[in-house]
């Protein structure tokens, strides 16, 4: 299966199972989303972009119970908001079948520390990541101007963190 197919399949799956009106943005990344020889079977990894992280687990707490570790489960939504918010700010549930071919691992990330990661790359968790080729998974249609622009200046910002990382890159090879 190629990767559109699999976007294809990540698409209609994850508005099958997730709480997709509170995901802004989703994005698949790793050497899953790029076509390489040997990537037959590979986890596939995303990340989920929300503008309100306690709603978001709330919810998908409710409605994916068992994608969650059972300490998550234990402490509640409550103590999975304080971790998401530490260190490199996305909590991650890892090895979740999402269809018969498709395994994923997916971090949720809110929109405004998303944003700041991007420009400050205070470190380079979630920035390296976005120095790689990534895949948008539309989930949610952009009819309003705003959404629109606020898509524009993300793709922007986007397209300025793999710049910055080619220059960075080429500046510390010739010196």
């Amino acid at each position: 299966m190629n990767f559109l197919q699999k976007k294809f399949l990540l698409e209609k799956n994850i508005k099958k199972l997730f709480p997709c009106e509170l995901i802004k943005y989703c994005y698949a990344y790793g050497s899953a989303v790029i076509p390489q020889k040997d990537n037959k079977g590979k986890m596939i990894d995303l990340f989920f972009i929300v503008d309100d992280l306690e709603k978001f687990h709330k919810e998908n707490l409710r409605v994916n119970h068992h994608h969650y570790s059972n300490l998550s489960k234990h402490f509640g939504n409550g103590k999975i908001i304080e971790v998401n918010k530490q260190g490199t700010c996305v909590y991650y549930n890892p090895n979740i079948k999402l269809c018969d071919d498709i395994l994923i691992k997916y971090g949720v990330m809110s929109y405004s520390d998303f944003i700041f990661k991007l420009k400050n790359w205070d470190n380079l968790f979630v920035a390296g990541r976005f120095h790689k080729p990534v895949s948008c998974i539309e989930l949610n249609t952009r009819e309003n101007k705003e959404d629109i622009n606020e898509m524009n200046e993300v793709n922007d910002l986007l397209y300025k963190n793999r710049k910055s990382a080619v220059i960075i890159c080429i500046t510390t090879f010739i010196l």
